[in-house]
């Protein structure tokens, strides 16, 4: 699985669009760690005043089927969830410092409060060995809960769900750790 990493020939990272309000144009940004986006994946519009954080705004990965070695987990997740998803996002952590700033997801276009999962895979599956990375999610406004911070240590396999509108209240990440260990993970979507 580690193998099929979609390493750019110049070593570059994926780009994302961030929306920046001083100039009100989506700017092209490396982002902290690889991604790539399959199946269902929206189009990027740029009259949307906000970041994307799907391909940039290369158009010819949109659609593209979702490698078969990705398949039967794929399958599992619905499976394991009751959930329709029709769109993955693949993220590699590929070196140490690779991580996913404090965020809420992208929320347009999917079917209202519908489920977001996440499954990890680490390269190494003996966890003794490596510093994991953690999900941490805080609350978007400070006055629900002050402090207050949950995080969950990233084993491999586990699956993380985001229902209802969490993105709404909430904001999550993947710290930056000293981890000896390449991680995956799928993220699981449904777009209307």
């Amino acid at each position: 699985m580690f193998n099929e990493h979609p390493i750019n020939n110049d070593n570059s990272k994926s780009k994302v669009m961030v929306y920046d309000k001083n100039t009100e144009q989506h700017v092209d940004t490396e982002c902290h760690r690889w991604h790539k986006s399959y199946m269902h994946t929206p189009k990027f519009d740029s009259t949307i005043k906000k970041s994307y954080m799907f391909s940039g705004e290369q158009r010819n990965e949109i659609g593209e089927e979702l490698p078969d070695i990705f398949k039967p987990y794929f399958e599992a997740v619905k499976k394991e969830t009751d959930t329709i998803f029709n769109q993955v996002v693949i993220n590699w952590y590929y070196k140490d410092h690779d991580y996913i700033p404090m965020h809420s997801d992208w929320t347009d276009g999917l079917v209202k409060d519908s489920t977001i999962a996440v499954l990890t895979f680490n390269e190494f599956v003996n966890e003794d060995d490596i510093n994991l990375r953690t999900f941490s999610m805080v609350p978007r406004d400070d006055s629900i809960v002050k402090g207050i911070k949950l995080s969950i240590p990233l084993r491999h396999g586990l699956l993380i769900s985001m229902c209802g509108d969490c993105q709404k209240t909430h904001r999550h990440g993947v710290d930056q750790v000293n981890s000896n260990s390449r991680r995956i993970s799928m993220t699981f979507r449904n777009y209307k």
